[in-house]
Protein backbone atom coordinates (compact mmCIF):
# COMPACT_ATOMS: atom_id res chain seq x y z
CA UNK A 1 0.00 0.00 0.00
CA UNK A 2 1.42 3.19 -0.69
CA UNK A 3 -0.27 6.58 0.78
CA UNK A 4 -0.28 10.67 -0.46
CA UNK A 5 -2.06 13.89 0.79
CA UNK A 6 -3.27 16.37 -2.22
CA UNK A 7 -2.37 19.78 -1.83
CA UNK A 8 -4.23 22.90 -2.54
CA UNK A 9 -8.33 22.94 -1.81
CA UNK A 10 -7.85 19.00 -1.84
CA UNK A 11 -5.34 19.30 1.04
CA UNK A 12 -8.24 17.25 3.25
CA UNK A 13 -8.14 14.08 1.19
CA UNK A 14 -5.53 11.04 1.03
CA UNK A 15 -5.85 8.78 -2.01
CA UNK A 16 -4.64 5.22 -1.24
CA UNK A 17 -3.08 2.84 -3.78
CA UNK A 18 -2.90 -0.46 -3.81
CA UNK A 19 -1.05 -3.71 -5.40
CA UNK A 20 -1.43 -7.74 -5.13
CA UNK A 21 1.80 -8.85 -3.38
CA UNK A 22 1.21 -12.30 -5.40
CA UNK A 23 1.45 -10.12 -8.97
CA UNK A 24 4.73 -8.48 -7.87
CA UNK A 25 6.80 -11.85 -6.66
CA UNK A 26 5.62 -13.73 -9.89
CA UNK A 27 7.51 -10.86 -11.75
CA UNK A 28 10.75 -11.10 -9.20
CA UNK A 29 10.48 -15.04 -9.57
CA UNK A 30 10.25 -14.79 -13.09
CA UNK A 31 13.27 -12.31 -13.26
CA UNK A 32 15.67 -13.66 -10.60
CA UNK A 33 17.27 -16.66 -12.44
CA UNK A 34 18.21 -14.96 -15.19
CA UNK A 35 19.66 -11.89 -13.15
CA UNK A 36 21.70 -14.60 -10.92
CA UNK A 37 22.80 -16.18 -14.05
CA UNK A 38 24.20 -12.97 -15.42
CA UNK A 39 25.46 -11.63 -12.33
CA UNK A 40 27.93 -14.19 -11.56
CA UNK A 41 30.37 -13.82 -14.74
CA UNK A 42 29.94 -10.18 -13.98
CA UNK A 43 31.10 -10.99 -10.35
CA UNK A 44 33.91 -13.35 -11.19
CA UNK A 45 35.07 -10.82 -14.15
CA UNK A 46 35.28 -8.13 -11.36
CA UNK A 47 36.71 -10.33 -9.06
CA UNK A 48 39.29 -11.81 -11.73
CA UNK A 49 40.08 -8.09 -13.01
CA UNK A 50 40.59 -7.19 -9.64
CA UNK A 51 43.36 -10.05 -8.93
CA UNK A 52 44.82 -9.54 -12.29
CA UNK A 53 45.35 -5.26 -11.84
CA UNK A 54 46.76 -6.48 -8.00
CA UNK A 55 49.14 -8.37 -9.63
CA UNK A 56 50.23 -5.65 -11.84
CA UNK A 57 50.86 -3.41 -9.31
CA UNK A 58 52.92 -5.66 -7.15
CA UNK A 59 55.00 -6.71 -10.78
CA UNK A 60 55.40 -2.83 -11.11
CA UNK A 61 56.27 -1.90 -7.32
CA UNK A 62 58.60 -5.08 -7.93
CA UNK A 63 60.10 -2.84 -10.95
CA UNK A 64 60.30 0.18 -9.15
CA UNK A 65 62.38 -1.63 -6.41
CA UNK A 66 64.68 -3.25 -8.20
CA UNK A 67 65.15 0.18 -10.42
CA UNK A 68 66.07 1.90 -7.49
CA UNK A 69 67.64 -0.76 -6.13
CA UNK A 70 70.53 -1.12 -9.74
CA UNK A 71 70.26 2.69 -9.63
CA UNK A 72 71.47 2.94 -6.26
CA UNK A 73 73.94 0.40 -7.12
CA UNK A 74 74.90 2.74 -10.13
CA UNK A 75 75.41 6.02 -8.16
CA UNK A 76 77.62 4.13 -5.48
CA UNK A 77 79.96 2.03 -8.25
CA UNK A 78 80.75 5.61 -10.11
CA UNK A 79 80.94 7.77 -7.41
CA UNK A 80 84.13 5.87 -6.58
CA UNK A 81 85.17 5.54 -10.21
CA UNK A 82 88.09 7.92 -11.09
CA UNK A 83 86.57 8.16 -14.47
CA UNK A 84 84.10 10.70 -15.68
CA UNK A 85 80.63 9.53 -15.86
CA UNK A 86 77.77 11.65 -17.02
CA UNK A 87 74.14 10.42 -18.08
CA UNK A 88 72.29 12.25 -21.52
CA UNK A 89 69.31 12.95 -22.61
CA UNK A 90 68.55 13.02 -26.35
CA UNK A 91 68.87 16.91 -26.58
CA UNK A 92 72.66 16.55 -24.66
CA UNK A 93 71.32 17.55 -21.23
CA UNK A 94 73.12 16.06 -18.35
CA UNK A 95 70.98 14.12 -16.07
CA UNK A 96 73.63 12.45 -13.76
CA UNK A 97 77.02 13.10 -13.31
CA UNK A 98 79.36 11.24 -10.65
CA UNK A 99 82.11 12.95 -8.32
CA UNK A 100 85.05 12.59 -10.76
CA UNK A 101 83.32 15.11 -12.78
CA UNK A 102 84.38 18.27 -10.34
CA UNK A 103 88.03 17.00 -9.68
CA UNK A 104 88.47 17.38 -14.23
CA UNK A 105 86.61 20.48 -14.51
CA UNK A 106 86.35 22.46 -11.18
CA UNK A 107 82.90 22.15 -11.16
CA UNK A 108 80.41 20.31 -9.01
CA UNK A 109 78.32 17.39 -10.52
CA UNK A 110 75.30 19.57 -9.61
CA UNK A 111 76.35 22.50 -11.63
CA UNK A 112 75.88 19.91 -14.39
CA UNK A 113 72.76 18.99 -14.09
CA UNK A 114 69.53 20.34 -16.31
CA UNK A 115 72.63 21.95 -18.74
CA UNK A 116 74.14 20.89 -21.99
CA UNK A 117 77.49 21.62 -22.93
CA UNK A 118 76.73 24.75 -24.82
CA UNK A 119 75.19 26.10 -21.35
CA UNK A 120 78.73 24.91 -19.79
CA UNK A 121 80.68 26.79 -22.73
CA UNK A 122 81.82 24.07 -24.96
CA UNK A 123 82.99 26.03 -28.08
CA UNK A 124 80.45 25.41 -30.97
CA UNK A 125 82.58 23.19 -33.20
CA UNK A 126 82.46 20.83 -30.35
CA UNK A 127 79.31 20.96 -29.35
CA UNK A 128 78.17 20.09 -32.76
CA UNK A 129 80.85 17.29 -32.91
CA UNK A 130 79.33 15.73 -29.90
CA UNK A 131 75.50 15.91 -30.69
CA UNK A 132 76.45 14.25 -34.36
CA UNK A 133 77.82 11.51 -31.89
CA UNK A 134 75.14 11.39 -29.46
CA UNK A 135 72.52 11.00 -32.63
CA UNK A 136 74.19 8.39 -34.23
CA UNK A 137 74.13 6.73 -30.87
CA UNK A 138 70.47 7.31 -29.97
CA UNK A 139 69.71 6.32 -33.96
CA UNK A 140 71.41 2.99 -33.79
CA UNK A 141 72.55 1.82 -30.65
CA UNK A 142 76.28 1.18 -31.50
CA UNK A 143 78.66 2.15 -28.93
CA UNK A 144 81.19 5.17 -30.27
CA UNK A 145 84.59 6.53 -29.26
CA UNK A 146 84.89 10.11 -29.39
CA UNK A 147 88.36 12.24 -28.46
CA UNK A 148 87.95 15.86 -27.44
CA UNK A 149 89.69 18.14 -25.33
CA UNK A 150 88.27 19.99 -22.43
CA UNK A 151 89.35 23.05 -19.97
CA UNK A 152 90.09 21.43 -16.90
CA UNK A 153 91.47 23.70 -13.33
CA UNK A 154 95.15 22.67 -14.57
CA UNK A 155 94.72 23.61 -18.17
CA UNK A 156 93.14 22.34 -20.74
CA UNK A 157 92.96 18.56 -20.55
CA UNK A 158 92.17 15.67 -23.42
CA UNK A 159 90.06 12.67 -22.75
CA UNK A 160 88.93 9.51 -24.75
CA UNK A 161 85.49 8.84 -24.24
CA UNK A 162 82.86 5.96 -24.69
CA UNK A 163 79.36 7.04 -25.24
CA UNK A 164 77.01 4.35 -25.23
CA UNK A 165 72.99 3.62 -24.92
CA UNK A 166 71.78 2.50 -22.21
CA UNK A 167 69.01 -0.84 -21.74
CA UNK A 168 65.35 0.95 -22.25
CA UNK A 169 63.32 0.68 -18.92
CA UNK A 170 59.73 0.18 -19.28
CA UNK A 171 58.00 4.00 -19.77
CA UNK A 172 61.50 6.09 -19.32
CA UNK A 173 63.17 8.26 -21.96
CA UNK A 174 66.25 6.69 -23.84
CA UNK A 175 69.88 8.03 -22.38
CA UNK A 176 73.09 7.52 -22.84
CA UNK A 177 76.66 7.27 -20.70
CA UNK A 178 79.48 8.78 -21.71
CA UNK A 179 82.48 6.83 -19.50
CA UNK A 180 85.30 9.48 -20.07
CA UNK A 181 89.14 8.69 -18.73
CA UNK A 182 91.79 11.80 -18.82
CA UNK A 183 95.01 10.66 -21.67
CA UNK A 184 96.86 14.08 -20.77
CA UNK A 185 99.27 12.32 -19.46
CA UNK A 186 99.35 9.34 -21.64
CA UNK A 187 99.67 12.05 -24.94
CA UNK A 188 102.44 13.73 -23.12
CA UNK A 189 104.63 10.72 -22.68
CA UNK A 190 104.13 10.01 -26.45
CA UNK A 191 104.90 13.77 -27.29
CA UNK A 192 107.74 12.94 -25.17
CA UNK A 193 108.42 9.61 -26.54
CA UNK A 194 108.20 11.36 -30.56
CA UNK A 195 110.86 13.82 -29.27
CA UNK A 196 113.01 11.42 -27.89
CA UNK A 197 112.69 9.64 -30.96
CA UNK A 198 113.55 12.55 -33.02
CA UNK A 199 116.44 13.36 -31.01
CA UNK A 200 117.98 9.98 -31.11
CA UNK A 201 117.35 10.49 -35.34
CA UNK A 202 119.44 13.48 -35.16
CA UNK A 203 122.10 12.29 -32.68
CA UNK A 204 122.65 9.08 -34.96
CA UNK A 205 122.87 11.30 -37.95
CA UNK A 206 125.54 13.36 -36.23
CA UNK A 207 127.74 10.54 -35.08
CA UNK A 208 127.23 8.90 -38.21
CA UNK A 209 125.95 5.67 -36.49
CA UNK A 210 122.69 3.24 -37.43
CA UNK A 211 120.38 0.87 -35.58
CA UNK A 212 118.32 -1.37 -36.80
CA UNK A 213 115.50 -3.98 -34.34
CA UNK A 214 114.26 -6.99 -35.10
CA UNK A 215 110.79 -8.50 -34.57
CA UNK A 216 111.62 -12.15 -33.32
CA UNK A 217 108.02 -13.20 -33.65
CA UNK A 218 108.03 -12.32 -37.15
CA UNK A 219 111.72 -11.70 -38.59
CA UNK A 220 110.73 -8.64 -39.59
CA UNK A 221 113.94 -5.88 -39.65
CA UNK A 222 113.60 -2.21 -39.24
CA UNK A 223 116.50 0.30 -40.07
CA UNK A 224 116.76 3.34 -38.46
CA UNK A 225 117.31 6.27 -41.41
CA UNK A 226 121.13 6.56 -40.67
CA UNK A 227 121.44 2.77 -41.80
CA UNK A 228 119.95 3.77 -45.26
CA UNK A 229 122.43 6.62 -45.13
CA UNK A 230 125.41 5.23 -44.13
CA UNK A 231 125.03 2.14 -46.80
CA UNK A 232 123.84 5.33 -49.28
CA UNK A 233 120.42 4.26 -49.51
CA UNK A 234 117.32 6.88 -49.07
CA UNK A 235 115.44 5.46 -46.37
CA UNK A 236 112.18 7.35 -48.30
CA UNK A 237 110.48 5.11 -51.04
CA UNK A 238 107.54 5.23 -53.29
CA UNK A 239 105.40 2.00 -53.71
CA UNK A 240 103.49 2.56 -57.46
CA UNK A 241 100.14 0.70 -57.04
CA UNK A 242 100.07 0.68 -60.56
CA UNK A 243 97.10 -1.63 -61.28
CA UNK A 244 94.89 0.34 -59.50
CA UNK A 245 95.45 4.23 -61.50
CA UNK A 246 92.75 6.08 -60.58
CA UNK A 247 91.94 6.36 -64.43
CA UNK A 248 90.74 3.27 -64.40
CA UNK A 249 90.17 2.20 -60.57
CA UNK A 250 91.44 4.36 -57.32
CA UNK A 251 89.84 2.73 -54.84
CA UNK A 252 91.30 -1.32 -54.51
CA UNK A 253 92.26 -2.69 -50.92
CA UNK A 254 95.15 -5.21 -51.86
CA UNK A 255 98.16 -2.95 -51.54
CA UNK A 256 96.87 -1.68 -48.42
CA UNK A 257 95.17 -4.90 -46.68
CA UNK A 258 98.79 -6.30 -46.94
CA UNK A 259 101.05 -3.50 -45.99
CA UNK A 260 98.32 -4.25 -42.39
CA UNK A 261 98.83 -7.46 -42.24
CA UNK A 262 102.43 -6.85 -42.34
CA UNK A 263 102.23 -4.75 -39.32
CA UNK A 264 104.02 -2.04 -41.99
CA UNK A 265 105.01 1.54 -40.69
CA UNK A 266 105.45 5.00 -41.15
CA UNK A 267 103.31 4.48 -44.27
CA UNK A 268 101.08 6.73 -46.25
CA UNK A 269 98.77 5.74 -49.14
CA UNK A 270 97.17 8.72 -50.87
CA UNK A 271 94.83 9.08 -52.61
CA UNK A 272 91.85 6.89 -51.94
CA UNK A 273 88.80 7.50 -53.98
CA UNK A 274 85.76 6.98 -51.47
CA UNK A 275 82.96 9.00 -51.17
CA UNK A 276 80.86 8.05 -48.32
CA UNK A 277 83.67 7.05 -46.31
CA UNK A 278 85.08 10.96 -46.59
CA UNK A 279 81.83 11.93 -45.67
CA UNK A 280 81.67 9.35 -42.58
CA UNK A 281 85.19 11.22 -41.78
CA UNK A 282 83.66 14.83 -42.34
CA UNK A 283 80.36 13.77 -39.94
CA UNK A 284 82.51 12.47 -37.19
CA UNK A 285 85.13 15.56 -36.69
CA UNK A 286 89.02 15.53 -36.04
CA UNK A 287 89.78 13.08 -33.37
CA UNK A 288 86.85 10.48 -33.67
CA UNK A 289 87.32 6.73 -33.41
CA UNK A 290 85.00 5.02 -35.81
CA UNK A 291 84.82 1.92 -37.73
CA UNK A 292 86.34 2.55 -41.20
CA UNK A 293 84.38 1.00 -44.08
CA UNK A 294 86.40 1.22 -47.49
CA UNK A 295 84.13 0.79 -50.55
CA UNK A 296 81.08 0.53 -48.66
CA UNK A 297 79.50 2.06 -51.85
CA UNK A 298 81.09 0.20 -54.55
CA UNK A 299 79.33 -3.64 -53.82
CA UNK A 300 79.50 -4.00 -57.86
CA UNK A 301 82.93 -3.51 -58.19
CA UNK A 302 84.72 -7.29 -57.82
CA UNK A 303 87.92 -5.52 -57.71
CA UNK A 304 87.22 -2.70 -55.11
CA UNK A 305 86.44 -4.91 -52.41
CA UNK A 306 85.32 -4.26 -48.66
CA UNK A 307 87.57 -3.29 -46.06
CA UNK A 308 86.94 -2.53 -42.48
CA UNK A 309 89.31 -1.40 -40.00
CA UNK A 310 89.29 0.76 -36.72
CA UNK A 311 90.55 4.39 -37.41
CA UNK A 312 90.67 7.62 -36.34
CA UNK A 313 89.93 10.99 -38.02
CA UNK A 314 93.89 12.96 -38.24
CA UNK A 315 92.47 15.96 -39.96
CA UNK A 316 89.72 16.93 -42.86
CA UNK A 317 89.48 19.47 -45.91
CA UNK A 318 87.34 20.89 -48.56
CA UNK A 319 89.58 19.51 -50.88
CA UNK A 320 90.33 22.90 -52.99
CA UNK A 321 93.66 23.24 -53.08
CA UNK A 322 96.38 25.37 -55.83
CA UNK A 323 99.13 22.74 -57.16
CA UNK A 324 102.53 23.82 -56.60
CA UNK A 325 104.48 21.62 -58.74
CA UNK A 326 104.14 19.11 -61.61
CA UNK A 327 101.24 18.67 -63.82
CA UNK A 328 98.73 21.18 -62.73
CA UNK A 329 101.12 23.99 -61.05
CA UNK A 330 99.14 27.31 -59.91
CA UNK A 331 95.75 25.95 -61.16
CA UNK A 332 92.97 25.59 -59.05
CA UNK A 333 92.30 21.70 -58.14
CA UNK A 334 89.25 19.83 -56.29
CA UNK A 335 89.31 16.74 -54.38
CA UNK A 336 85.78 16.94 -52.81
CA UNK A 337 85.25 16.49 -49.32
CA UNK A 338 88.35 14.69 -47.59
CA UNK A 339 89.75 13.00 -45.04
CA UNK A 340 93.35 11.78 -43.11
CA UNK A 341 92.56 8.34 -41.72
CA UNK A 342 95.12 6.91 -38.95
CA UNK A 343 94.67 3.17 -39.08
CA UNK A 344 97.33 2.84 -36.65
CA UNK A 345 101.09 2.53 -38.28
CA UNK A 346 99.36 3.48 -41.57
CA UNK A 347 97.65 6.53 -43.24
CA UNK A 348 95.17 6.72 -45.92
CA UNK A 349 94.57 10.00 -47.59
CA UNK A 350 90.46 9.77 -49.16
CA UNK A 351 89.06 11.79 -51.05
CA UNK A 352 85.59 12.39 -52.59
CA UNK A 353 86.58 12.75 -56.63
CA UNK A 354 88.63 10.72 -58.31
CA UNK A 355 92.00 11.87 -59.28
CA UNK A 356 95.61 10.68 -59.88
CA UNK A 357 98.04 11.88 -57.06
CA UNK A 358 99.80 14.99 -59.04
CA UNK A 359 100.74 17.20 -56.24
CA UNK A 360 102.31 17.79 -53.03
CA UNK A 361 99.48 20.38 -52.16
CA UNK A 362 96.88 16.99 -52.22
CA UNK A 363 98.49 16.03 -48.87
CA UNK A 364 99.36 19.55 -47.37
CA UNK A 365 95.93 20.38 -46.98
CA UNK A 366 95.58 17.53 -44.85
CA UNK A 367 97.99 18.83 -42.47
CA UNK A 368 100.76 15.76 -43.83
CA UNK A 369 104.53 16.79 -43.63
CA UNK A 370 105.81 14.03 -46.24
CA UNK A 371 109.21 14.48 -44.01
CA UNK A 372 107.86 12.27 -41.67
CA UNK A 373 106.66 9.69 -43.72
CA UNK A 374 109.11 6.52 -44.63
CA UNK A 375 106.82 5.31 -47.21
CA UNK A 376 104.55 7.26 -49.80
CA UNK A 377 102.07 4.24 -51.76
CA UNK A 378 100.88 6.44 -54.95
CA UNK A 379 97.31 5.65 -56.46
CA UNK A 380 99.27 6.16 -60.06
CA UNK A 381 101.12 5.21 -62.53
CA UNK A 382 103.66 7.71 -63.42
CA UNK A 383 101.64 11.36 -63.13
CA UNK A 384 103.33 11.52 -59.54
CA UNK A 385 106.92 11.36 -60.84
CA UNK A 386 106.96 14.91 -62.08
CA UNK A 387 105.74 16.67 -58.47
CA UNK A 388 107.60 14.45 -55.56
CA UNK A 389 111.02 14.22 -56.97
CA UNK A 390 112.32 15.76 -53.81
CA UNK A 391 110.81 13.07 -51.87
CA UNK A 392 112.70 10.29 -53.14
CA UNK A 393 114.54 9.31 -56.17
CA UNK A 394 113.20 7.48 -59.25
CA UNK A 395 115.48 4.38 -58.01
CA UNK A 396 112.98 4.54 -54.58
CA UNK A 397 110.26 3.71 -56.78
CA UNK A 398 108.75 0.35 -56.59
CA UNK A 399 105.59 -0.45 -59.38
CA UNK A 400 103.59 -3.08 -57.40
CA UNK A 401 100.99 -5.25 -59.59
CA UNK A 402 98.47 -5.82 -57.14
CA UNK A 403 94.98 -7.17 -58.37
CA UNK A 404 93.47 -3.83 -59.89
CA UNK A 405 91.64 -2.92 -63.64
CA UNK A 406 94.80 -1.12 -65.27
CA UNK A 407 97.08 -4.14 -64.15
CA UNK A 408 100.45 -4.05 -67.02
CA UNK A 409 99.62 -7.46 -67.14
CA UNK A 410 96.75 -8.03 -69.39
CA UNK A 411 96.82 -11.56 -69.25
CA UNK A 412 95.22 -11.70 -65.54
CA UNK A 413 92.47 -9.27 -66.38
CA UNK A 414 90.23 -12.01 -67.94
CA UNK A 415 89.66 -10.46 -71.13
CA UNK A 416 87.29 -11.92 -73.60
CA UNK A 417 86.35 -11.18 -77.53
CA UNK A 418 89.64 -10.76 -78.95
CA UNK A 419 91.16 -12.46 -81.95
CA UNK A 420 93.86 -14.99 -81.52
CA UNK A 421 96.88 -15.18 -81.25
CA UNK A 422 97.02 -11.47 -79.57
CA UNK A 423 100.11 -10.65 -78.49
CA UNK A 424 101.65 -9.55 -75.85
CA UNK A 425 98.52 -11.56 -74.50
CA UNK A 426 99.61 -14.57 -76.21
CA UNK A 427 103.87 -15.25 -75.43
CA UNK A 428 103.65 -17.59 -78.41
CA UNK A 429 102.36 -15.27 -80.85
CA UNK A 430 104.07 -15.63 -84.22
CA UNK A 431 104.51 -13.37 -86.92
CA UNK A 432 104.24 -13.82 -90.83
CA UNK A 433 107.52 -13.09 -92.14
Amino acid sequence: MAYQRLEGELAALVVAYGIATEDVLADWRTLLPWAAGAAVPLLGGIGAGAHRLETALQAQAAQLQELQRSEGQFRALTANLPDVVVRLDHDGRHLFANPAVEQATGLPPQAFIGKTNTDLGMPADRVEQWMACLRRVFSNGQPERLDSQYPGPDGPGYWESRVLREPLAPGAEPTVLVISRDITERRRMRQALQLSEQRLREAQQLASIGSWTMDLVSGMLEWSDEVFRILELDPASFLADVADNPGGGGNTTGLLRALLDAGASGVLLAVFTDAALAADANRLGPGAHFEACFNRDAAADDLAQLLLHPARVVALSDGALVGRKGLVKGSQQAMGPSALLDLGRVQVAVISTRQQLLDPAQLEVLGVDLATVRTLVVKSRGHFRAAFDDFAPPTRIVEVDAPGPTSPKLATLGLAGLPWPCFPLDPETAWPV
